[in-house]
């Protein structure tokens, strides 16, 4: 899915945080704020190579609010946005360019700052801490490296901070947990280790956590659930977070993405996900999830009143047991289920044909018997060839195929049993 990213000493975009910081304070006396931030803007494109020309309006002949990436408030024509993502923009900045005195808060003006998709490289000051106005900043697919500091956590008015695809690592910092104001953080696909602070999984107003692909690790806290009750997406793929899964998350009923495939959870999930009446994507896969008993799959019933439900994955667990007539009975909206690599036993329920839409099923490396059901034929939703692996037994009239055979697909659905112990439905 996420398929839903990398996110370069002192980055341009800071830098030109810098700048017009510094000009406000250096020329407050003898320059008007608009002409302060236009030497700001002529210094940061001084500094960059822009291959695309995406400046070329940042000359004197053109007036500031007019140049390109650039926009103003409309009272006093102050900068308040700077949106130069995806310019193939670079750049490294000397540390000793733009140092900052302590009192800046009547100058920062920016409310968005946009350098997403470009090649920007270096770390990020802590002067970044100086913006106080600053509701967006989007960084993501660059080359920055070094921690994230600390005083990101003065930003009170951030709403969004997007850092993924960069080479950012260290500790994901406590002060980022006295945003309050957060609604979204996008660190996937970066360098970050160790524990996320408890002070993150304590701001209320968090709807989107983007942490997949970095090396935190830890528990997840029991009353995560009661904390972000306002959490829509929870991906944290590709990590070392351990422990169980908190029966708390049944309170979080803004949740649309529950994603923690590839860490190392264990135990039973004891979710009631009855009330989350906006899930739609649930992948537990390749955890340690499941105690190998027969009720191990008992939650699953939980999830025939989630209506907008789409993709199941808990393939690479521990689960056992049979599987529970109930997934027969799960959304029509449902694309795709994934329970491979377990330790499931018993039957494929005859009902699974009820889910109309399903256009792939795993069943791989379990210990699923018996007779395939006759309506798994009658599936609507295929419109690619996908294959389903199990053990099996009894006789359909397809399964005197042996070998499989690529068919342009056809007008209606077809189904293929194959000598190695799969299915493929065209």
């Amino acid at each position: 899915m996420f398929s839903s990213i990398s996110y370069p000493a002192i980055l341009p975009w800071c830098f030109s945080l810098l700048l017009i910081n510094s000009f406000c304070t250096i020329f407050k006396a003898t320059v008007n704020p608009n002409e302060t931030d236009h030497l700001a803007l002529l210094s940061i494109k001084a500094q960059l190579h822009d291959p695309l020309g995406v400046m070329g309006s940042w000359n004197n002949s053109v007036p500031l609010c007019l140049w390109t990436g650039v926009s103003c408030g409309h009272r006093h024509q102050r900068v308040t946005k700077l949106d130069l993502r995806s310019q193939s923009l670079e750049g490294r900045l000397s540390p000793s360019i733009g140092t900052l005195p302590t009192n800046l808060s009547h100058c920062s003006n920016l409310i968005v700052i946009d350098f997403h998709k470009n090649n920007l490289v270096g770390e990020i000051p802590v002067q970044i801490g100086y913006l106080l106005k600053l509701e967006h900043l989007h960084a993501d697919i660059n080359h920055l490296s070094g921690p994230l500091p600390a005083s990101i956590g003065n930003l009170s008015n951030l709403l969004v901070i997007g850092l993924s695809e960069n080479s950012l690592g260290g500790r994901v910092p406590d002060k980022l947990g006295q945003l309050r104001r957060l609604e979204r953080v996008n660190l996937y696909y970066n360098n970050f280790s160790g524990m996320v602070p408890a002070s993150i999984y304590n701001v209320s107003s968090l709807e989107r956590l983007y942490f997949s692909r970095n090396r935190l690790s830890g528990s997840l806290p029991p009353n995560i659930g009661f904390t972000l009750q306002n959490l829509k997406h929870f991906v944290i793929t590709h990590n070392y977070f351990t422990g169980s899964l908190p029966d708390s998350l049944s309170n979080a009923s803004h949740l649309e993405i529950i994603d923690i495939a590839k860490n190392s959870f264990s135990g039973k999930v004891s979710i009631d996900f009855s009330g989350l009446n906006n899930i739609y994507w649930i992948n537990m896969a390749g955890n340690n999830l499941g105690t190998g008993t027969t009720d191990d799959l008992g939650f699953v019933t939980s999830l025939i009143n989630c209506s907008k439900f789409a993709v199941f994955s808990l393939n690479k667990n521990q689960f056992g047991g049979v599987l529970p007539r109930s997934i027969t009975n799960l959304s029509t909206t449902i694309i795709r289920i994934s329970i491979g690599s377990n330790r499931i036993s018993g039957t494929i329920p005859p009902g699974i044909g009820n889910l109309v839409n399903l256009t792939g099923i795993g069943m791989e490396d379990n210990q699923i018997s018996g007779t395939i059901p006759h309506v798994i034929e009658r599936l609507s939703g295929h419109t690619s060839a996908e294959r389903l692996y199990y053990s099996f037994s009894g006789h359909t009239h397809a399964e005197r195929l042996m070998t499989y055979t690529y068919v342009e697909r056809p007008q209606k659905p077809t189904l293929i049993i194959t000598g190695e112990g799969y299915m493929v439905l065209l």
